[in-house]
């Protein structure tokens, strides 16, 4: 392709082309495949939904082709009781005087223009799909140069995952107009998503290089009320290793994830728990460590992190709080667009954070969750059931799928801070067993959409006596436990009866061990578990049920049959 500063008779033959396999019926859009309503379903969507939420009243459309997709944004009145001004700039003008035709009125106007070398209008957002991929990176630099300093927003796609911008590869020759694979987060363009906004373009994507429609901030801007909370006005300068996740202070001053890390007494596994984070592919990240006033060395390990690694923020209890108490302060200080918890003798699997924010940028997910693997006495296996309970989702939410009340552990997940906060979310500093699972469901039920992922992104380490953390809870604390779960549901706006089969049948069985345990020990708990029994409601289709949580044929057999009766 040759170097020229107008791409403008490049670019109207291309259109030109279009119009004609339009006309002969070999294309639904004069503008190519990525015009096709399904192919811009997502950025269609995305778009409505920013206008909604910034304060735009003019946009500039870069290559507007033949407003297939766009006439259906429903300019100039896209938000009922707005007026937004547009303007499509083209290379056609037998394509524009069709548009002015058709589409033209007051608001909505279109104009031959060459992207490549004109100035560019002050606007508040311009849009630049697929313009920019039509063009060899030196043009596409200038083009962006220009637009930073005319647009306070661009939206425009960008194949985020692809690790340079070296490889120029045509699918179509017409006068040196071809397609191009550019990443616009990384040299030489160097730009990063707004607030980490990004969604997946399905049709638009490969193996190779996975293509999203990005929302990018180029100036300060005075907000309208929004629904989303305001920023953090200042953070710390991170030391930055170049990976596709980190964000430059000039986009946001809030860092992409916020990782929550409780700890007490874990002098011998701090370290690698806080290095496993720190050596994630994410590293636009904010590390918080809680030490719940450890008796051993474990602050002093705390602070070292600290003094090395920026990113990680020590906080000290000034007595044993507890991990729930840890827990709800980590949230009150985090900054992140999502929150993810880790136990101090815990670790992140390689990657493993890398895959989760990626699947929550392209679904938009308010709630992504991965699987486990358990480390028991150095021995390593999957924890089935809860792999079974967790099947590979792409987007769902708590009304359509009942199983997520059998998902009980907190870490392992990535949460939209904002729906914590807006719904007023906390662990519940009143129990020792079980807080984890009731403040899972408060998460999901406030949840717009969940994505769950079988990829093996968390280490849950034990050791010998600490198999299980249950293993010295009083039969009391078991039964509070049961009781709150069991409430919790039940209050959820979205669960349905059969969440509430589920959690009972569940439920039912953890009572029966407590009648095991009670039977074998002696204790004085009768009453206080008889009067448990006579809230649950069994249901036999799922008591028997193998897959239910807990589920053990011979507590089944000796105390639960008996109740069915």
């Amino acid at each position: 392709m040759s170097d020229t500063n107008s791409n403008l008779k490049a670019a109207a033959a291309f259109v030109d082309y279009g119009l004609m396999e339009r006309s002969k019926g070999r294309r639904e859009s004069a503008s190519g495949p990525g015009s096709k309503l399904t192919a811009a379903a997502a950025a269609s969507k995305f778009l409505l939904r920013k206008l909604r939420e910034l304060p735009i009243r003019s946009v500039l459309d870069l290559g507007c082709g033949d407003w297939n997709w766009m006439q259906h944004l429903g300019f100039p009145h896209p938000i009922p009781g707005r007026h937004i001004t547009y303007e499509g700039w083209e290379s056609s003008q037998g394509l524009i005087d069709a548009l002015r035709a058709k589409h033209g009125q007051d608001g909505v106007d279109f104009h031959v223009r060459d992207v490549s070398t004109e100035a560019l209008p002050d606007v508040d957002l311009i849009i630049a799909r697929d313009i920019l991929f039509h063009m060899p990176p030196e043009m596409a630099l200038r083009v962006v140069e220009r637009i930073k300093k005319s647009g306070k927003y661009l939206a425009a796609p960008s194949h985020m995952f692809l690790s340079n911008n070296g490889d120029f590869s045509e699918y179509l020759d017409i006068e040196g107009w071809g397609y191009f694979n550019i990443n616009l987060n990384i040299e030489p363009f160097s730009l990063q998503p707004f607030l980490q906004e990004c969604v997946l373009e399905p049709e638009h994507h490969s193996q190779k290089a996975k293509r999203y429609f990005c929302f990018y901030k180029f100036a300060q801007v005075v907000a309208e009320p929004m629904a989303e909370p305001k920023l953090e006005t200042s953070r710390p300068q991170f030391s930055s290793a170049s990976r596709t996740f980190a964000t430059p202070e000039v986009i946001t001053k809030s860092p992409a994830v916020s990782v929550i890390v409780t700890t007490h007494n874990n002098a011998k596994t701090i370290q690698e728990a806080v290095a496993s984070i720190a050596q994630q592919d994410v590293q636009d990240l904010e590390v918080i460590v809680l030490d719940d006033r450890s008796t051993d060395k474990t602050w002093h390990k705390v602070e070292n992190l600290a003094r090395r690694d920026e990113r990680v923020i020590p906080i000290r209890s000034n007595h044993n709080l507890g991990p729930s108490a840890m827990r709800n302060i980590g949230m009150r200080n985090a900054r992140g667009e999502y929150v993810c918890f880790v136990d101090g003798d815990d670790t992140l699997r390689s990657g493993g954070l890398g895959q989760l924010l990626e699947r929550a940028w392209s679904v938009s997910a308010d709630v992504v969750r991965g699987s486990h693997v358990m480390h028991v006495d150095n021995h390593s296996s999957l924890n089935s059931p809860e792999h079974y309970h967790q099947p590979e989702v792409l987007r769902t939410c708590y009304a359509d799928m009942p199983g997520l009340v059998q998902l009980y552990t907190s870490w392992n997940m990535l949460i939209r801070r904002h729906l914590i906060s807006k719904a007023g979310i906390k662990f519940n500093v009143g129990m020792r067993l079980g807080e984890d699972r009731v403040f899972n469901q408060q998460v999901f039920n406030a949840a717009r959409s969940i994505s769950m992922m079988k990829f093996e992104s968390y280490n849950w380490v034990r050791q010998g006596s600490q198999n299980h953390l249950s293993a010295g809870v009083k039969i009391a604390d078991r039964l509070v436990s049961i009781s709150a779960f069991l409430n919790a549901v039940a209050a959820l706006e979205n669960a349905t009866p059969i969440h509430l089969k589920i959690a009972h049948a569940s439920m039912a069985f953890e009572l029966a061990r407590c009648m095991q345990i009670n039977e074998r020990k002696g204790t004085e708990c009768w009453n206080n578990i008889n009067a448990l029994w006579d809230n649950v409601r069994l249901d036999r289709r799922w008591v028997t049920n193998p897959s239910i949580k807990g589920y053990e044929k011979s507590l089944l057999n000796d105390f639960i049959l008996s109740k069915l009766a």
